[in-house]
């Protein structure tokens, strides 16, 4: 009977690893199913050490669900020697800035005095050219160049959009629009000595869900359960033209930025299919950069391409000003 039993189980393992690989756009229940890998490797994991414990010839089964997992294990937890690159890149969702979470200027100042050649910030807004001013005067530091995707605009009052901060010369720019909305891609193309790069800051489509409505799930499950539909369909929209648009770059590059989505799920595994993820390569422990209730979420990410090494990746959690810690990688390129 346990044998019955624990097949099936396997049988619906294996459905929920293969989930990573249909888009939802086409079949959106493979979102949820993908979230749940982690709870399948844990089940599988606990059987595992039950029959080490007690000897038992059923410790096959288990063993049969973990190899076949062995992926997501480099997805979850990683223990890479580092060492130091040729050039830095930050990526750091600030939350528009948000004031209620910590001092403005002193992140203002973190982010200035943060040592990385190039720097990607997620959620840049605010409301008034007076603001605007202030924030660029402390984020410009001399020697630094930048590009803004929504530039200022004096008969508007909301200015922003993704940012990219560069020490390199920034020969090009360029914007991946994914439709409607202001989520996006930012591009720059950067001279670095005698090499030319590309460094895309992208922010995929949020959830929407703010953690105060997770202890209200009783007055919310219709709720939640569309804006995780919405957000699930919208992202693999979002990463299929990102992916198309990045098929085409011949030149080193390296993609950063707030993907919302854990490494269980159909938008990462499409952009790590012909990228890699410096955390994988580079990275130690377990990346969470989630500053949140929801503290286990590596939703920040750097992938890059064939071109480049990568050496290190160290998430930032000393640094509490947003909801999410900054990232910072660096690279060489070949």
């Amino acid at each position: 009977m346990f044998i019955l039993f624990y097949s099936l189980f396997l049988l619906l393992t294996g459905v929920c690893y293969l989930s990573v690989l249909v888009p939802p756009n086409v079949w959106w229940p493979a979102g949820f199913l993908s979230y749940s890998i982690p709870v399948w490797m844990a089940v599988h994991l606990t059987f595992l050490v039950i029959f080490i414990i007690k000897p038992n010839k059923k410790i096959i089964l288990p063993l049969i669900g973990l190899l076949a997992g062995v992926p997501f294990f480099d997805n979850t937890f990683a223990w890479n020697q580092q060492s130091k690159g040729s050039f830095s890149v930050l990526t750091y969702n600030v939350k528009s800035f948000n004031s209620n979470i910590g001092n403005l200027d002193s992140m203002l100042e973190w982010i200035a005095s943060d040592s990385s050649d190039v720097k990607c910030i997620q959620e840049f807004y605010i409301t008034t050219q007076d603001e605007y001013q202030h924030i660029m005067d402390i984020l410009l530091t001399e020697g630094y160049d930048y590009f803004l995707t929504i530039p200022p605009d004096e008969k508007k009052q909301n200015i922003g959009g993704l940012m990219i901060i560069s020490k390199f010369p920034i020969i090009d720019k360029g914007i991946v629009e994914f439709g409607v909305g202001y989520h996006k891609a930012g591009f720059v193309e950067l001279k670095v000595e005698e090499d030319t790069i590309r460094v895309y800051n992208t922010h995929l489509h949020s959830m929407a869900i703010q953690e105060e409505m997770l202890g209200q799930l009783e007055n919310t499950y219709d709720d939640l359960l569309s804006r995780l539909k919405t957000g699930y369909i919208t992202r693999a929209r979002q990463v299929n033209i990102l992916t198309e648009h990045l098929e085409k770059i011949e030149k080193p590059f390296v993609v950063c930025g707030d993907i919302n989505e854990i490494p269980y799920s159909y938008t990462y595994y499409k952009l790590n299919k012909s990228l890699l993820n410096a955390f994988e390569t580079a990275g130690r422990g377990f990346g969470f950069t989630f500053n949140g209730l929801l503290f286990f979420l590596r939703i920040d990410n750097q992938f890059y391409n064939q071109q480049l090494e990568a050496k290190s990746l160290d998430v930032r959690r000393e640094v509490e000003f947003s909801d999410h810690f900054p990232v910072v990688g660096t690279y060489v390129i070949k």
